[in-house]
């Protein structure tokens, strides 16, 4: 059973039942629509009446697996005739009269969904847009939701005391003064419609058509507060998402339904809301639709590639400026360890070539030998680029020519060709072979040199030879 505080003339009823059948499709759930109607037929007989209705349809049906309730009447309505309710579990949504709340946290066999408006995110969204605002007009009615509403804004309105505010409700305001008061209004105020269900002569009015007759004569901007009236002169506002309200209920209810405990199911105190707007009228103020809160829907506009997913591009924009942030600062410490590391290659070829000939790596792979520091030659003198990387056995040739006994040369060669070294290196303690040797210098003096040799990457072939003596 769907039990409504209203009636089926009210656009936000119907809205509601295709939210809710949106979840409880026709073909997998039965549900039955009653309506109170009670902004207009609220008195004491009113009730009575429907209460007899009510049991008189209800004694010839079988009990309900659920019951859900929309707005204040309906749920109270059950609290106060709880033999219609039976034993069916209640999911209530749109719920927010303080005294209900009360109530509902008595029970344990029911769950749902607050209603109360953001009063708060209207007067932050209305101000946030129009800075110079400093004179809130809230309009309200004689229903029973507008009288609970206008004692909310006054709670509020304690709370936001830079502001001057006054209260004007449709149903006790003649016409012809509300009329001149939205006239009067200055370019500082701004006009909130809260509840306008209720005429003067207490006929239900369209909202559609009353949100349009207030803006039509209002110079200042008009924002709704509970449900999305723009399309009627209405700037917009942050509202009561009645679509999301009405699916949560009805999933709260298929759940129940399903066997979850009710009382397992935590009551959501707050309503969802959706920030709405019209951009003709926002553009008849010269207002940029950047200036709305994300996600806003927001008539009358379509939405360009960079506002529908601004939210995205922020995020990669920053994401973005943090990558420049780090590569600035990888950068700079490489810069600065390339200084250091210059500095330290610098002192190590300096301490080298002190206490070396040279520093030569071999590549057993390619049977060669290549200059790190120092000379082939004599210590100080210069080696052709060219000669810098040669094949062993040149190397050897050239050495031995100048540095060698004529008699020992060929010997010499053959102790140091690398398919004669590289044993020797393998089976050598600690991986390191040291070998000395008898030579002439350039002056042909006799001289003793010593030459060390380890792997500096076996797995590659790489072998470091240096002087050791």
């Amino acid at each position: 059973l769907f039990l409504s505080s209203y009636s089926m003339q009210e656009e936000a009823v119907m809205t509601q039942i295709k939210s809710l059948t949106s979840v409880l499709p026709d073909a997998e759930y039965e549900i039955s629509y009653e309506f109170m109607d009670a902004r207009r037929f609220n008195s004491t007989y009113d009730t009575s009446l429907f209460t007899i209705y009510l049991q008189s349809k209800l004694r010839r049906q079988t009990g309900f697996d659920c019951i859900i309730t929309g707005g204040d009447e309906a749920l109270d309505f059950l609290f106060a005739h709880p033999l219609l309710k039976g034993d069916s579990p209640i999911v209530f949504f749109g719920v927010q009269d303080p005294k209900v709340w009360d109530k509902i946290y008595k029970y344990n066999f029911l769950t749902g969904i607050f209603g109360t408006p953001d009063f708060s995110a209207n007067i932050k969204f209305a101000s946030s847009i129009f800075p110079k605002t400093q004179n809130l007009v809230f309009i309200t009615d004689s229903s029973r939701e507008g009288l609970i509403d206008e004692e909310k804004i006054r709670a509020e309105m304690e709370k936001n005391k830079r502001f001057s505010y006054e209260i004007l409700n449709l149903t006790d305001t003649p016409p012809y003064l509300l009329k001149r008061k939205l006239q009067e209004l200055k370019d500082d105020s701004a006009v909130f419609l809260v509840d306008i269900y209720l005429s003067h002569n207490r006929t239900l009015n369209s909202l559609q058509k009353t949100a349009f007759d207030i803006s039509s004569v209002c110079k200042a901007p008009v924002f709704c507060v509970k449900h999305n009236l723009t399309g009627n002169g209405v700037v917009g506002g942050i509202v009561n998402d009645e679509v999301e309200s009405a699916k949560l209920a009805g999933n709260l209810a298929k759940h129940v339904m399903a066997g979850t405990e009710i009382d397992k199911i935590h009551i959501i105190e707050t309503a969802p809301t959706v920030p709405v707007a019209d951009k003709t009228v926002l553009d008849s103020f010269k207002i940029s639709t950047f200036s709305l809160p994300p996600n806003s829907l927001i008539r009358n506009h379509e939405m360009s590639f960079f506002e529908r997913y601004r939210l995205s591009i922020l995020a990669i924009l920053i994401l973005l400026l943090f990558l420049v942030y780090e590569l600035i600062y990888y950068f700079r410490r490489s810069l600065k360890q390339k200084k250091l590391l210059d500095t330290d290659n610098k002192i190590f070829r300096l301490t080298a070539q002190e206490s070396s000939d040279y520093i030569a790596v071999m590549n057993v792979k390619e049977d060669s030998i290549t200059l790190l520091y120092g000379s082939w030659f004599e210590r100080g003198s210069v080696v052709p680029e060219n000669m810098r990387k040669l094949p062993i056995k040149e190397l050897l040739n050239i050495f031995a020519s100048k540095y060698v006994a004529p008699e020992t040369r060929e010997s010499f060669i053959q102790t140091f060709l690398l398919e004669n070294i590289l044993p020797k290196i393998q089976a050598a303690k600690n991986g390191k072979l040291v070998f000395s040797g008898n030579f002439v210098s350039a002056t042909g003096d006799a001289i003793t040199k010593q030459f060390s040799f380890s792997f500096l990457d076996y797995k590659n072939g790489l072998i470091l030879s240096y002087r050791t003596d």
